[in-house]
């Protein structure tokens, strides 16, 4: 049975702690979101901060592999273009899921419109 190094396990354990409190938080955000549930808007906040300190651990973890490779290496020497990269994408899958939110809201508002012309009828 082979045993890991230390280096290799950290770079398979520290990913997967930031994937995994991003998802929770997201899915306590969807649960909420989803069921209506309006009163529970408390949760909305934890589970928005569950989603945030798990993209700040995301980038401690992509810095500190960063950091963790030779002085020679080429992805060590462009800091800055990583950090754009990371933010950018982080900022692009934020404003898809609010441009979608958005659509959901604007087609809840049409059907309600739509069953009350319906009855009104």
């Amino acid at each position: 049975m082979s045993r890991l190094p230390f280096a290799r396990l950290a770079f398979t354990v520290r990913p997967s702690t930031p994937l995994l409190s991003v998802i929770l938080g997201l899915l306590l955000l969807f649960m909420v979101r989803f069921n209506g549930l309006w009163f529970l808007w408390p949760l909305s906040i934890l589970a928005a901060g569950v989603v945030g300190f798990g993209v700040l651990m995301a980038h401690s973890a992509v810095t500190r592999a960063r950091e963790s490779l030779n002085q020679s290496h080429p992805l060590r020497r462009f800091r800055v273009a990583q950090e754009i990269a990371f933010w950018l994408i982080l900022a692009c899958g934020a404003l898809r899921r609010l441009s979608d939110l958005d659509l959901q809201i604007r087609c809840r508002r049409q059907r309600s419109r739509d069953s009350i012309s319906f009855f009104s009828r």
